[in-house]
């Protein structure tokens, strides 16, 4: 980073390094596959804490994709509601942008984050695995549940109810 530099030429390193990194990881020169494991990719970043949960989120959103469920993610409902945090409202939930994956099928249309090199080869290739539910359980830690069903997820869901009991503050 030079001191000296535009902000054009900041703008223009950004987009270099960018590009760069997703050459590096294999992402597809195709605008639009780009676009859609960006974006997903995106998500991972947001919803993953370290590059194993990242590889098994990428699954997640594959199996519901695949299964026709929708994605269900809070990140997605904040980033439509300009809020940030580890809960949301059903009034949130109600929202009509299309980032709300409560409400619309499928991914985003576009990322809601600047997705790190993790995150990127998560998305190209997902971890191997039946799991469609997925939850912090502890954010401290940032220990993450999977569940194949969905009384599995909501045990895990116990814990994280658990958690903010235990931490009202978040």
């Amino acid at each position: 980073y030079d001191l000296d530099s535009t902000p054009l030429q900041q703008l223009q390193a950004m987009v270099t390094r960018a590009t760069q990194a997703m050459d590096e990881v294999g992402l597809p020169a195709d605008p639009v596959q780009r676009h859609r494991l960006l974006t997903e990719a995106s998500l991972v970043q947001k919803e993953g804490a370290n590059a194993e949960d990242m590889a098994k989120v990428a699954r997640v959103i594959e199996n519901r994709i695949s299964a026709g469920q929708p994605l269900q993610f809070d990140t997605t409902v904040n980033y439509a509601t300009g809020k940030t945090g580890l809960t949301t409202t059903a009034e949130d939930r109600a929202s009509t942008s299309p980032y709300n994956t409560y409400l619309f099928p499928g991914l985003p249309p576009g990322p809601i984050a600047s997705p790190g090199e993790d995150a990127m080869r998560a998305a190209l290739q997902p971890a191997d695995g039946s799991w469609l539910y997925f939850v912090v359980t502890d954010p401290t830690t940032g220990a993450t549940a999977f569940a194949d069903t969905y009384e599995e997820h909501q045990r895990n869901v116990a814990q994280f109810q658990a958690w903010l009991r235990a931490n009202p503050q978040g």
